[in-house]
């Protein structure tokens, strides 16, 4: 195949782009997002070079974040399987009310401390992250003072 060829073909893939995507707007025109916003599937952001998602986000499957520039997360974020936060270093905090259907993964991440009323169904895993550095038996107290909700194992 020619060159000119393979550029017209390229050419028509950009213009066809799905831009009323979520990912195309969180990556190219974030402003036009609207108040509320539900991902019926998985959100694959993993090393994205995103600071913020939209108010009001919820997910019904897998949300991955891992190794994004993510500073922080919309209140109220409802992620119906695994929330995927490895490497996130930017992000300093969780928000408050957040529902995680399946496993919160924070390894690595710069998460300092839970938020107030946070529900986990699934395992938390902490190892190298700033909660990493606390005993299971001080988790669990930092999550009940915030009441917080946790159906699985803390690893650390």
């Amino acid at each position: 195949m020619d060159k000119t060829t393979l550029k017209k073909i390229m050419d028509f893939l950009k213009s066809e782009e799905d831009k009323s995507s979520l990912k195309w707007i969180l990556l190219h025109d974030i402003e036009s997002m609207p108040e509320k916003y539900f991902n019926k599937g998985k959100l694959e952001l993993h090393g994205e070079l995103i600071t913020k998602l939209p108010k009001n986000l919820e997910v019904t499957e897998l949300l991955d974040l891992s190794f994004s520039t993510v500073t922080e997360l919309p209140e109220k974020l409802i992620v119906g399987d695994n929330l995927l936060l490895y490497s996130c270093r930017d992000l300093k905090y969780l928000p408050d009310n957040l529902y995680v259907g399946g496993e919160l993964h924070l390894q690595r991440s710069g998460i300092k401390e839970f938020p107030q009323g946070m529900i986990v169904n699934g395992t938390i895993w902490l190892r190298n992250s700033p909660l990493g550095r606390y005993t299971v038996k001080e988790i669990k107290a930092q999550l009940e003072e915030r009441n917080c909700k946790v159906h699985g194992p803390i690893m650390v």
